[in-house]
């Protein structure tokens, strides 16, 4: 079967990319410098060697704009769908990035096989629908020989929360930043999730945690989540964003320190002055600095001294199991 193609430019470079069907309403949706929210937050974000994981990558669109941006890192592209894996692989291929791997799976809470309803953009975990291999990320990052993870981006149309919850222990580990799409109506109408119960989830498991806005200007702002926020993200993903919000994760508050220089580059190269940018950039300092402080204090206090025994002896019963 012949994909149709297009011409798009993605941040320096341009590339022809193939859709599932011409009047596909994502396909002809793309045009250049797609998407540029989620390219600031490449740059931003990202360093040069980052691995990323892109899951639900659809056509390639975002596994493309991450190459670009951690051109020494490496990008897995993961894709269940049939039909749009298909065009993914192909992107991919004529791509010429030598940095991007493609893995056509699900990823679950368990390994095996799932039903999957194969609708372009719109497509997901499904009781009826094709058959697909369904992973567990832990089983993905084994057969890639992935040994870190720096970013991790999740669009699965509602099936967010138990990826998240499976691989809490694996983003903890490898001090993951994560992007992940909050759609409550997707969480009701496919995945049978309490949207509420996922947000009670999130600020629970997560020392920060940020709605990622849009401000004024054009450009990106994050809104933090308190530890109590939970009905407030709610209310926000139902009123003001009619339940689409993009949320931004993670355990490693060391992760800020990365993004301190682009948002400095930024504020003194911009026209105007952007008071949601400095902003950021001392709430980040600040931070960092307190978290500094106490974990500092802690190494040398007498507890932890005395405590060493037993976290040894812990690691080696966890080791056990």
């Amino acid at each position: 079967m012949t994909l149709p193609t297009k011409e798009v430019q993605i941040a320096d470079r341009t590339y022809t990319v193939a859709g599932v069907d011409v009047s596909d309403p994502y396909f002809s949706a793309i045009t250049d410098n797609f998407e540029p929210d989620f390219q600031e937050f490449c740059r931003f974000f990202l360093q040069s060697d980052d691995v990323c994981l892109d899951i639900g990558a659809n056509i390639g669109m975002k596994s493309l704009m991450l190459s670009r941006f951690v051109r020494n890192g490496r990008v897995i592209a993961v894709e269940a769908a049939p039909t749009v894996g298909e065009a993914l692989t192909l992107n991919i291929e004529k791509s010429g990035e030598p940095n991007i791997t493609v893995s056509r799976c699900a990823i679950s809470d368990t390994d095996g096989e799932v039903g999957f309803a194969d609708n372009s953009a719109y497509g997901h975990i499904a009781p009826s629908g094709v058959r697909v291999p369904a992973k567990r990320l832990t089983t993905l990052l084994g057969e890639q020989g992935v040994s870190r993870l720096d970013f991790i981006k999740i669009d699965v149309e509602g099936f967010e929360y138990p990826i998240l919850k499976d691989s809490l222990d694996i983003i903890n580990r490898h001090k993951s930043l994560v992007l992940f799409e909050f759609n409550s109506w997707c969480q009701l109408a496919f995945a049978h999730v309490s949207p509420l119960e996922f947000a009670r989830w999130i600020v629970a498991s997560f020392s920060h945690v940020f709605m990622v806005r849009r401000v004024q200007s054009g450009g990106l702002a994050l809104e933090r989540v308190s530890p109590d926020g939970s009905l407030g993200l709610l209310h926000t993903n139902l009123v003001e964003d009619r339940t689409l919000t993009d949320i931004l994760v993670t355990n490693a508050p060391e992760r800020w320190s990365s993004s301190f220089a682009t948002l400095e580059h930024r504020i003194a190269a911009s026209s105007f002055y952007e008071p949601s940018l400095a902003a950021q950039l001392a709430e980040a300092r600040a931070e960092i600095e307190r978290l500094t402080l106490e974990r500092n204090a802690l190494l040398s206090s007498t507890s932890w001294r005395l405590s060493k025994p037993l976290r040894v002896a812990g690691r080696i019963l966890k080791g056990r199991d």
